[in-house]
């Protein structure tokens, strides 16, 4: 098995993890700002966790832009929509999805309101949860990537 086809078992089953991890922490700090309860530490542990998974997967990310062979740099790259997907739209979407995360991560932490942190990284993580999910390249878009 070569290094590129182990990079992209890794990337895709990261995939999972951090789309777990995610959606736990958006449905807790919603759970917790809406009730005007304090986010708690076992949470915001799981947000810190949701970001670290997201840096995890965006540094295999780009170890794997760099060897893909979905990834050229020549003006042919423009007219092919599956190399232009992973060339430039998955990457740019996805570093603009994690550093959301990071930046609502961030926010949470530099303030001493419980409801404003649940608050903080609701709405951030959502905002990185919705990039996240139009630049991930599902099965049915046709971009050559499967479930795993």
């Amino acid at each position: 098995m070569s290094f590129y086809i182990v990079l992209i078992h890794i990337h895709s089953v990261l995939r999972w993890f951090l789309l777990a991890f995610l959606l736990y922490s958006l449905v807790i700090s919603f759970i917790r700002w809406r009730a005007s309860e304090p986010l708690g530490k076992t949470n915001a542990l799981m947000a810190a966790i949701t970001v670290h998974f997201s840096h995890l997967q965006l540094l295999v990310g780009i170890i794997l832009y760099f060897v893909s062979v979905k990834v050229m740099f020549n003006q042919a790259a423009m007219a092919s929509p599956v190399i232009r997907f992973f060339t430039i739209e998955h990457v740019s979407l996805m570093v603009l999805a994690i550093a959301s995360l990071t930046f609502g991560n961030i926010k949470a932490k530099s303030t001493d309101d419980q409801k404003l942190k649940a608050k903080y990284i609701f709405i951030w993580f959502l905002i990185g949860f919705i990039i996240m999910m139009l630049a991930i390249p599902w099965p049915f878009r046709a971009l050559g990537s499967g479930w795993m």
